[in-house]
């Protein structure tokens, strides 16, 4: 037999042909801000709000005709919800069980999608019935959140300027309304422990005011600025003014007394 020997040139030249098997290389990773980033998405539009589901799956986002869903784990746009109107949706509510999305625009209506199908169920204009010969008063919707009634189910609660309106979801009859002494700027629902004495509070200038799961006004909260935020937890209520204050109310205490 004859030995042949390969020199280490030759050796490359051939691993360099096509269909030659070569080891893969790992991706690199990008890092923004010292995180990874998982993956990257441009929608091609003016992005308004974008919010994770309850589930972690899904990313809705805004844009000025539609809501895009994105896959949370790689990025995938699995749909695009259409929204109808000029401006993009100002806030964004999912309900607890990732099956329902409101978007609240300018325009002062508050539609409520159905992921399952793609189709708005519920078109609810957040504003007082006109007077006979008038146009309907136009108000932008900013706030909308979603609460779980043990008793009635799942409804959402939107604000433009001082009206407050609640409706069922899926029917989308008007549950309640009310009138805040001021325009609203936040909204937040109660913890499930509260639930039974208030279901969401709605938050002004000069205080917040804790609502029943009926609609009726129960405890106002006085504050000395205007609220920008509001949040709660088991016992505490929390809001933040625009100059920066942070303000605290023991609403289990307020309930037990």
């Amino acid at each position: 037999g004859v030995a042949i020997m390969v020199l280490p040139a030759v050796r490359a030249a051939f691993a360099s042909q096509p269909g030659a098997t070569r080891a893969s290389k790992p991706r690199p990773t990008v890092v923004k801000g010292s995180l990874d980033v998982l993956f990257h998405v441009q929608l091609r539009v003016p992005i308004e709000t974008a919010v994770t589901s309850p589930s972690g799956k899904m990313i809705a986002a805004s844009t000025a005709d539609s809501v895009a869903l994105v896959d949370a784990t790689d990025g995938t746009i699995t749909k695009h919800l259409d929204t109808p109107g000029e401006d993009p949706g100002n806030m964004i509510a999912w309900t607890s069980d990732s099956q329902w999305l409101a978007a609240s625009g300018d325009d002062g209506v508050v539609r409520v999608m159905s992921i399952e199908s793609g189709e708005i169920s519920i078109e609810h204009s957040v504003s007082e019935d006109p007077e006979a010969g008038k146009r309907r008063r136009c108000v932008p919707c900013d706030h909308v959140i979603f609460i779980d009634s043990p008793s009635d189910g799942a409804y959402f609660v939107a604000a433009a300027g001082s009206l407050v309106h609640a409706c069922g979801v899926p029917d989308g009859k008007l549950a309640h309304k009310l009138s805040t002494d001021a325009p609203v700027c936040a909204l937040c629902r109660s913890p499930p422990s509260l639930m039974a004495h208030w279901a969401y509070a709605t938050g002004y200038k000069g205080g917040v005011l804790l609502v029943s799961p009926s609609g009726e006004g129960i405890s106002k909260l006085s504050s000395r600025g205007h609220l920008r935020s509001v949040g709660v937890s088991e016992k505490w209520l929390a809001a933040v003014t625009f100059d920066g204050t942070v303000e605290l109310w023991d609403v289990a205490k307020r309930v037990t007394s």
